[in-house]
């Protein structure tokens, strides 16, 4: 359930036939009788879970809808691929796909190869998407990381595993927002600590 973007089944037939989700078939349906174009889907790959912090694999095609979750945990943010004329946009407030949301979407400073830490919102809708400057230009794919940090893990004291650096970094981080006046969404890291997230990420791509 964790890999599709769907929100189907991935391990039976229960969504369709020869185990397709069913919205893939809806779609496939609606592109028939109309004509129309299906929707770049982003698709979220579910790399490793434990005590408590999970860690995926966002992939994002450009102009792809973006795919909602609720911000009830901290994440710490790796872009691993995105091109020099590309940007990431964060959603705005209201239903997804409405003319209020996309005209409130906010362009990130987000660049290849930095890592950043997103505190909590207390469970309001996040999501991003990916766009590029110049529109006839052809994109690859955007591909982010997400370690989402449950606020009662933050600050776990085991440094030997691979959560307990996380925690501790994520720890570190809101306590600098905190202190500071300045209100960003792109909390950058370190170069030092990003190599610590980039670590740990190759530990667990590579098992």
């Amino acid at each position: 359930t964790f890999s599709n973007a769907f929100q189907g089944c991935e391990c039976c037939d229960d969504c369709g036939i020869s185990g397709i989700p069913l919205p893939v078939h809806q779609a496939i349906d609606f592109h028939k009788l109309f004509g129309q174009s299906m929707p770049r889907m982003q698709s979220r790959e579910l790399m490793a879970r434990k005590d408590g912090i999970t860690v995926y694999k966002l992939t994002m095609p450009r102009k792809s809808d973006p795919l909602v979750e609720f911000g009830n945990t901290h994440r710490i943010i790796y872009v691993k691929e995105l091109e020099e004329d590309s940007r990431i946009l964060s959603i705005g407030n209201g239903v997804v796909g409405s003319s209020d949301e996309t005209k409130g979407r906010t362009i990130l400073e987000w660049k290849k190869g930095n890592v950043y830490v997103i505190a909590s919102n207390g469970g309001k809708a996040v999501g991003w998407t990916h766009n590029v400057l110049d529109e006839e230009a052809k994109a690859s794919p955007a591909v982010i990381y997400t370690l989402k940090v449950p606020p009662d893990s933050v600050g776990d004291s085991d440094s030997t595993t691979w959560t307990g650096r996380i925690s501790k970094l994520c720890l570190s981080y809101l306590e600098n927002k905190g202190k500071s006046e300045k209100k960003s969404f792109n909390n950058r890291m370190s170069v030092e600590d990003s190599e610590t997230v980039k670590n740990v990420l190759t530990e667990l791509t590579e098992k």
